[in-house]
C-alpha cells in the first residue's frame, strides 16, 4: 500500500534567481558562511560540507517586491545553538538589517540578500514544546513544557544567543558542515488546493492547515515543517512582477527507487504521465529526487494551479550518513503549465565514473497563454 513519502525524504537544493550574483554572494558567501563551490557566467553553486545547499541565478531584472506571491524565505538548519549564535555574530558585524525570532519549536535569524530573497537560519529546539493546541476556529497555539501558551513570534534574545560562544571573541567564518535545507515557505492565494497537490499527490503529510492562522504546511513523520505556504499579505499578495528574483524551484530527495516508483503513481493518476529523457550524469554525485514546484493562476477568477519540474539530486551524501541517509534516485518538476518529471537512477560505481542517465520527464497542457517562461512563478 502506498503511504506518501517516508521519514527519510529531505530537501535538496535550492535555485534562487537574483538580479546580481557578486552582491547576493556579499550575504550568502561573507555573511551566511556558505562556501562556493562552482560559479560560471549562469550559476554560483552554494553549499556546506561540501553539499550544494543553494544555487543562484543571475537574469532577474529587479529585486523580488515585499509581499510578492513567491517565495518567503528559504530556511537553512544548523544542528547546534552554538552554530546559529555563529551566524548571529555574522550578521551583527555585517551591518546588514536582520531580525531573529523565537518560535518555541526553532529559534531562527531572518536576512534578505539584495535580490530580495529571505533567508532563515533555524536551530530546531522541539524539546521545548508540549504540545499544539488548535482552536475549532483554527487558531493554533504553542504549548511550552511549563505550560505557558506561546504565538510562535516572540522576539529571540539574541544577547543570550551569543553568549554561547563564551569569551574567546572566536567568530567562524564558515556554515557549519552539517547544516542542511530544512524547509521552504512561499506566499500563496489558495493554499488549501496547494495542499491537494503536495499532500495529496506528493505524499507529504499535513501539519499545520489553519486560514485563521494563515499558514498551511506539510512534511514527513520526522520533519513535519518542510514545504509551507502562507496568506499572511492578505489582500495586499501581489503578482511578482515580470523579470523579478524570486524562487525558480526547489528540490525533495528521496532514498530508493520504490519510493520513486510509488510517487510516479501517484502522478500517474493525478493526470502526470511520465516518458523517458536523457540527462547528463555528473561525477561525484550521487542522484536524488528532486522536484522543484512552482505555481501560477489558471485563469484570472482562479485560485492557485501548480506544477512541477523533476532533475536529479546534486549532492554528494557521504559526510552525512550519520544525519541521513544516502540518496540515489532523482527527478525534479517545474512549472503550472510545463510540468516535467524525471525520475534519475543511481549510477554503478557511485564516485568518479562519467556516463549518462535516464531520466523520465511528463509534459502537462498548457493551462492558459502568455506565459512569460516554462516555470511559473508562485
Amino acid at each position: 500500500m502506498d503511504e506518501g513519502l517516508p521519514q527519510a525524504t529531505r530537501l535538496g537544493p535550492v535555485h534562487l534567481r537574483v538580479t546580481d550574483i557578486p552582491a547576493a554572494l556579499i550575504v550568502w558567501r561573507d555573511t551566511i558562511g556558505l562556501a562556493v563551490l562552482g560559479e560560471d557566467a549562469a550559476t554560483a553553486e552554494l553549499g556546506a560540507g561540501g553539499r550544494k545547499l543553494i544555487v543562484l541565478h543571475p537574469g532577474a531584472q529587479i529585486a523580488l517586491p515585499q509581499k510578492s506571491r513567491d517565495l518567503f524565505h528559504v530556511a537553512i538548519h544548523v544542528t547546534s545553538r552554538r552554530d546559529l549564535a555563529h551566524t548571529a555574530a555574522r550578521l551583527k558585524a555585517s551591518g546588514l538589517r536582520y531580525s531573529a525570532q523565537d518560535h518555541l519549536v526553532s529559534e531562527s535569524l531572518y536576512v534578505s540578500d539584495p535580490s530580495g530573497n529571505r533567508i532563515e537560519i533555524c536551530f530546531d529546539t522541539p524539546e521545548r514544546c508540549l504540545r499544539r493546541e488548535v482552536s475549532a476556529d483554527g487558531r493554533v497555539a504553542l504549548i511550552g513544557t511549563d505550560g505557558s501558551a506561546h504565538s510562535g513570534l516572540e522576539p529571540l534574545h539574541l544577547p543570550g544567543l551569543l553568549r554561547d560562544l563564551g569569551n574567546s571573541g572566536h567568530v567562524e567564518q564558515r556554515m557549519a558542515k552539517n547544516a542542511f535545507i530544512g524547509h521552504i515557505h512561499m506566499r500563496a492565494r489558495a493554499p488549501e488546493e496547494l495542499m491537494e497537490f503536495y499532500v495529496g499527490v506528493l505524499g507529504f503529510r499535513p501539519h499545520i492547515q489553519s486560514r485563521s492562522f494563515g499558514m498551511f504546511d506539510c512534511g514527513t513523520g520526522s520533519r513535519p515543517h518542510m514545504v509551507a505556504f502562507n496568506i499572511w499579505a492578505r489582500d495586499e499578495l501581489r503578482e511578482p512582477p515580470p523579470g523579478a528574483a524570486g524562487l525558480d524551484h526547489f528540490t525533495v530527495e528521496l532514498a530508493s527507487v520504490e519510493e520513486l516508483a510509488a510517487l510516479e503513481r501517484r502522478l500517474d493518476a493525478a493526470n502526470l504521465p511520465p516518458k523517458k529523457m536523457a540527462v547528463p550524469w555528473r561525477p561525484r554525485t550521487r542522484k536524488a529526487i528532486a522536484c522543484g514546484s512552482c505555481f501560477g493562476k489558471v485563469d484570472r477568477a482562479a485560485a492557485d494551479d501548480w506544477g512541477t519540474q523533476v532533475g536529479g539530486g546534486e549532492n554528494d551524501h557521504q559526510g552525512d550518513r550519520n544525519r541521513l541517509r544516502p540518496h540515489r534516485h532523482g527527478f525534479d518538476a517545474r512549472g503550472a503549465d510545463h510540468a516535467r518529471l524525471r525520475p534519475v537512477p543511481s549510477h554503478v560505481g557511485g564516485h568518479g565514473a562519467c556516463g549518462a542517465e535516464a531520466a523520465l520527464a511528463s509534459a502537462r497542457p498548457r493551462r492558459r497563454a502568455g506565459l512569460e517562461s516554462p516555470v511559473c512563478r508562485l
